[in-house]
């Protein structure tokens, strides 16, 4: 067995792309999507966001020097039914665990038999191909902080699609697409070199609630990049604009800002001691290899769907992830409640 590497679906690889595979020296292809995945029907029932795309995985087949196509469903359309009634994506992943393990089988001899570097996908290359990815590196003795690590990497290779996919989603589906594609890795805290468990509970009268709180049913701000583009709203997934700059020159970051339970709202405000904007928005470095300056680091937004603008300065090139973060009347915190504030990351590539 030689090097492995885990991807999404080679549909969206170019002629180019399908040749650098191909030259990197892919000799075996795994494709783990289901045999009605492949004559063009959507991925399992609770990633029915996930658009068919054409199949490029059998198509590399007619190419002279072409690697080895294997199809090896992880899952079929039976358990993708089931899969449909589980609650959750924890829960989905254990129905995949329980019920295809001689599918799991099969895909690790295919594994174990091949020589030369090996491609393994699904669709997304987030769940199905996760889970095997998982496998494997706890089978080489990764450690489980550091398989986490990796899994939730998938945040940030995908942020693109994510937003491609949210986009295309009705309002009612959106929020239940963003938990689903959410990819924490598991719930724990490293301190003092000590990984430390967080404990969560199921009984009812402590909810986990970002995107309303159950209360007084207040939600969190809603953003957009640009004028009615694409809004996201709660914890992030992904990132949500890009930007381009220059070393020392102002980059020009505008958000347009709403809150669903702003004062004036048909349901009224949050009561006595609350600010009257509508929300706060802050911005913060997240990750760059440099400083960044901001003009504004909070402003109020006073009305609904307002234009703010703030303008980041960087004293280094190179790649930066900014966090965007708005705070409705509840402040800093939500005022002791999971709710309501929203967050989000931009990305932006700074040249010298």
């Amino acid at each position: 067995m030689g090097v492995l590497v885990r991807s999404d679906n080679l549909a969206g690889l170019t002629s180019a792309g399908r040749r650098a595979m191909i030259d990197y020296g892919i000799a075996t292809v795994i494709d783990l999507r289901a045999e009605s995945e492949l004559k063009g029907s959507p991925g399992p029932p609770f990633s029915d966001f996930q658009s068919a795309e054409p199949i490029v995985s059998r198509q590399l087949q007619h190419e002279g020097d072409a690697p080895i196509y294997l199809n090896l469903p992880l899952v079929d359309d039976e358990v993708g039914f089931v899969l449909n009634q589980a609650p959750t994506m924890p829960d989905r992943y254990q129905v995949i665990i329980d019920r295809r393990q001689a599918a799991f089988g099969r895909i690790f001899d295919a594994i174990a038999g091949t020589e030369g570097p090996l491609l393994f996908h699904c669709f997304a290359g987030k769940d199905r191909t996760g889970l095997v990815s998982a496998m494997l590196l706890s089978l080489a003795g990764v450690e489980p902080e550091a398989i986490g690590a990796d899994y939730a990497e998938t945040d940030v290779q995908l942020a693109t699609r994510y937003t491609e996919w949210l986009a295309k989603a009705s309002p009612e589906r959106r929020e239940q697409m963003q938990d689903e594609l959410r990819c924490p890795p598991e719930w724990t805290i490293v301190a003092n070199g000590e990984t430390q468990s967080i404990p969560f509970t199921l009984n009812k009268g402590y909810p986990i609630s970002p995107f309303e709180e159950l209360g007084m049913h207040n939600k969190p701000p809603v953003l957009a990049f640009s004028e009615g583009g694409a809004k996201v709203t709660g914890p992030p997934v992904g990132t949500s604009s890009t930007y381009t700059g220059a070393v020392k020159q102002p980059v020009a970051i505008s958000i347009w800002v709403e809150d669903p339970k702003a004062p004036g709202d048909a349901e009224g405000g949050l009561g006595r001691g609350f600010t009257p904007s509508v929300a706060t928005v802050s911005l913060h470095k997240f990750r760059g290899p440099g400083k960044v300056t901001f003009d504004k680091t909070r402003i109020p937004v006073a009305k609904q769907g307002e234009m703010i603008t703030a303008n980041a300065t960087f004293d280094t090139a190179g790649d930066y992830l900014l966090r965007v973060q708005a705070n409705d009347q509840s402040g800093e915190g939500g005022g002791g409640f999971q709710c309501c504030w929203t967050n989000t990351y931009v990305k932006v590539t700074v040249r010298p």
